[in-house]
């Protein structure tokens, strides 16, 4: 019996390391269910189908409606600096930021010490590159979460407007306890306001500003499908306050505000910040022409010349514009059209281009969206950690 003891400590011994290099507590499971998207008592007094608040700012995002969102597993907090590094270290990746302004290795120099801070100064792909990086490596599906995915961990539980509950007030006495000041709104170490908790243990969402899969669609609430949904057109969107804002007695919006923010600038703050999200489910909605869009990231140099920017997955559809050869395409989404037997058997890519042009003696970047029929795109194809962004630099 004592043999019998030792040989299965022992065998635990061997265990209990496989185990913490896991590191599963750096996830939190958000079990799936429906729930109310939005409030309703946010745009009181306002028009519901054009909502604008007293600044004259569209308000869309507050319209209540109900969604089904599936179980996930999510970031307990943004992504790191030490992790985003890791990545870097990897792959030799460097970030829009880093290659415009031509920092090189310097740019890491601002984080020196701060591996546990989150990781800022990043654009849209590289957020991207960082999911599809962690996806190759751990051979999970891991990606941004969508806008109903992310209110929905947000506010699980609470039934308002806070990850805590409907009021603001006990949060922002706690906040100044925590001195905002050190920070303000802008990079902080992830877990130092951990006040800021939903109730299932989720750090930081009221208190950072981070970046969503969904892409801006001004009708998307209105006609939003009720499970699982995704907007794809437009441009990308962040959700959360931008730090800083705790200190203020205007937060009654909560976690339901959403920034528009651009796909590829060259001025990111350091607070655009994101966490990932790991799923085993595809992305699936009904809107319109459209019975499956999944996630889909690839990326690459168009090889034909003028193909049709369609705005819905639809020959039929308006174009939008018209993509040429030799242009840099990046692919979010898959999606199969239903407008016709002959169509059927055609994938549908959501693209995005992104090119330069010069304005008042200044590089700026114009990023197109729209739908192109997979039969007509053909690409020469990179990973999206592969990318150099010679394309994007500074027009002499």
């Amino acid at each position: 019996m004592r043999l019998y003891k030792l040989i299965l400590l022992f065998m635990l011994s061997l265990l209990v390391p496989i185990l913490l290099s896991q590191d599963l507590s750096q996830e939190i499971y958000i079990l799936g269910n429906v729930f109310k998207m939005g409030d309703d008592n946010l745009i009181k007094g306002l028009n519901v189908e054009f909502p604008v608040n007293a600044s004259g700012i569209r308000r869309i995002e507050y319209i209540a409606h109900y969604v089904e969102v599936s179980s996930f597993f999510i970031g307990k907090y943004e992504v790191t600096v030490g992790e985003y590094k890791k990545f870097v270290n990897e792959t030799s990746y460097k970030i829009f930021y880093q290659v415009y302004h031509g920092l090189d290795e310097n740019f890491w120099e601002r984080y020196e010490g701060k591996d546990d801070y989150q990781m800022g100064y990043l654009n849209y792909p590289d957020m991207i590159a960082y999911c599809q990086w962690l996806t190759n490596k751990t051979g999970d599906l891991y990606r941004l979460p969508t806008e109903a995915e992310w209110e929905y961990m947000a506010r699980r539980n609470s039934n308002g407007r806070f990850p805590w509950g409907d009021t603001s007030k006990k949060f922002i006495i706690d906040i100044k306890s925590d001195k905002p000041d050190d920070y303000g709104r802008h990079n902080s170490p992830v877990s130092y306001f951990s006040s800021d908790i939903t109730k299932d243990g989720v750090i930081g969402t009221f208190g950072g500003q981070e970046t969503i899969l969904d892409f801006s669609h001004t009708s998307f609430y209105s006609e939003s499908p009720a499970i699982n949904p995704v907007s794809v057109a437009g441009f990308p969107y962040a959700r959360g306050q931008k730090r800083g804002y705790w200190a203020k007695e205007n937060t009654n919006q909560g976690v339901l505000k959403r920034n528009s923010i651009s796909y590829i600038t060259k001025t990111p703050r350091d607070y655009y910040s994101f966490r990932v999200l790991r799923s085993s489910y595809d992305l699936i909605f009904n809107e319109n022409t459209v019975t499956e869009c999944t996630y889909f990231p690839k990326k690459g140099i168009c090889l034909e010349n003028n193909l049709s920017l369609h705005t819905k997955p639809d020959q039929n559809s308006s174009v939008r514009g018209y993509l040429f050869k030799n242009s840099y395409v990046d692919i979010l989404f898959k999606s199969l059209s239903i407008t016709g037997e002959s169509e059927k058997s055609h994938n549908w890519y959501f693209i995005v281009y992104t090119k330069p042009f010069h304005k008042n003696g200044y590089t700026c970047f114009q990023s197109k969206t729209g739908w192109i029929k997979g039969s007509d795109l053909k690409l020469l194809e990179k990973f999206w950690y592969e990318e150099d962004y010679s394309y994007l630099l500074p027009i002499q």
